[in-house]
């Protein structure tokens, strides 16, 4: 008997160190899901599709996008932020042209970035499924609610797959006269892989009258 209560408390002293040694482990914020290092970049090709219902044309334009993390400066809260560059490049036979400069700051609870005079919440942290956060939280548009709708899966682009990946969705809005629908995938160690955002009216009959469609697919990525 006496060595049976021994066997018991001896479990019982395991179990309560190894919970203990749960508990005291640091919390996986998933910042590198948006990783923040000078020179990194991604290249993007980006296919954009725009329904004018003025000249009932339809117009498919396909391009390349490259964004670099640039230098740091402190933003006017006395934040460390990044330089963001955006470069464009009509095809592959012309250079890369320089399009415009964002900002980027990561906090503790969240990502920002500035794109014009807008302050947008790109990213919250922790990425977990079902957290969820107003992009708009810090401008004045109207409020969007994006949510983490899958984290952890794969996800192939263009031949290549990415693993630990997490799905934002940051709108989906649909009718039967309209399609309002954007998604963001990111890669841990990598940033965002894919952007999809639909914006079309339609006519009860299902034709589109008027709207946008942009995909943005990961192409390659590296550090200057």
């Amino acid at each position: 008997m006496r060595k049976v209560w021994i066997l018991a408390l001896a479990l019982m002293a395991g179990l309560m160190f190894s919970c203990s040694k749960e508990e005291g482990e640091p919390t996986d914020m998933g910042y590198d899901y948006f990783p923040l290092e000078q020179g990194s970049y991604i290249i993007y090709t980006v296919e954009s599709i725009i329904w004018d219902d003025n000249d009932q044309t339809i117009d498919t334009t396909n391009y390349r996008v490259k964004m670099q993390i640039d230098t740091t400066f402190t933003d006017n809260l006395g934040r460390l932020s990044y330089r963001w560059l955006r470069y464009i490049q009509a095809d592959t036979a012309t250079r890369w042209t320089y399009d415009h400069t964002f900002a980027l700051t990561r906090t503790a609870e969240r990502m920002e970035s500035v794109e014009g005079n807008n302050r947008f919440v790109r990213l919250a942290f922790p990425v977990k499924t079902a957290i969820s956060w107003d992009v708009n939280a810090f401008n004045t548009e109207d409020a969007l609610q994006a949510k983490y709708i899958d984290v952890g899966f794969s996800k192939s682009i263009g031949g290549k797959t990415f693993d630990n990946c997490a799905l934002v969705l940051l709108e989906d809005n649909s009718s039967l006269i309209n399609e309002y629908y954007q998604e963001e995938v990111y890669a841990r160690g990598i940033g965002m892989i894919r952007r999809y955002d639909r914006h079309v009216d339609k006519k009860f009959t299902g034709e589109i009258t008027k709207g946008y469609q942009h995909t943005y697919s990961i192409l390659t990525y590296g550090k200057n």
